[in-house]
């Protein structure tokens, strides 16, 4: 029973492939129609102008636009090019409680204490993982490499 079922299925899904692959309808036996296209004309369309109320059609009140303030240039500051710097370490004072940096600028070693001033860079604080640095008005941070 289960065979007979399964041989009908596949009967007809073989025969709706064999019918869609080869038409009963050749294309000699079609009727052939002349086709004559012609667009339709380009009508002009109404043009129409849409005016700003200010009354709200939802809530009945007045719509109020919001006074804007003229807008500041924003002056970028210019893009300053620091030196190839390196901080390597510190070393921590016994006497005095203060702390020495010890910074490399342009391949060059510094030691600097917070406040003091080498080839233009200034140390404004630091600590055991970084340093921060003051190069013609800009502060950067930097990080400590071993």
């Amino acid at each position: 029973m289960l065979l007979i079922l399964v041989l009908v299925v596949w009967g007809i899904i073989g025969y709706r492939i064999i019918g869609a692959i080869s038409p009963s309808e050749t294309p000699e036996n079609l009727p052939v129609t002349d086709v004559d296209f012609r667009p339709e004309p380009v009508k002009q369309q109404a043009r129409f102008k849409l005016h700003d109320y200010p009354r709200d059609p939802f809530l009945g009140g007045y719509v109020v636009k919001p006074v804007t303030k003229p807008q500041r240039s924003v002056k970028k500051k210019p893009e300053i090019s620091w030196p190839a710097i390196r901080y390597s370490g510190f070393v921590s004072g016994t006497q005095s409680g203060e702390n020495i940096y010890f910074i490399y600028i342009n391949s060059r070693q510094y030691l600097l204490k917070p406040g003091i001033e080498a080839e233009g860079i200034k140390l404004i604080k630091g600590n055991p993982t970084s340093v921060i640095l003051r190069f013609k008005g800009q502060n950067q941070t930097f990080l400590r490499k071993e």
